[in-house]
């Protein structure tokens, strides 16, 4: 079921996913400043980018 938690990769994006979804809750119940946003969404959108941006290379490689 959890196959997709083999990587390191996978297992970064999960981890900033949840820490997105407790800013984002977050900010509804309390004003955050706005540095902690922007350093939330720049974390986010560079983990999100080296995850699909490379691909998973081939575990065989002699073939």
């Amino acid at each position: 079921m959890f196959d997709f938690l083999k990587s390191t990769r996978s297992i970064a994006v999960v981890l900033v996913l949840i820490l997105l979804f407790v800013v984002v809750v977050g900010s509804f119940f309390k004003e955050l400043p706005d540095s902690i946003l922007a350093l939330v969404g720049s974390v986010v959108t560079g983990v999100v980018i080296a995850y699909f941006g490379k691909r998973d290379e081939p575990s065989d490689r002699n073939t």
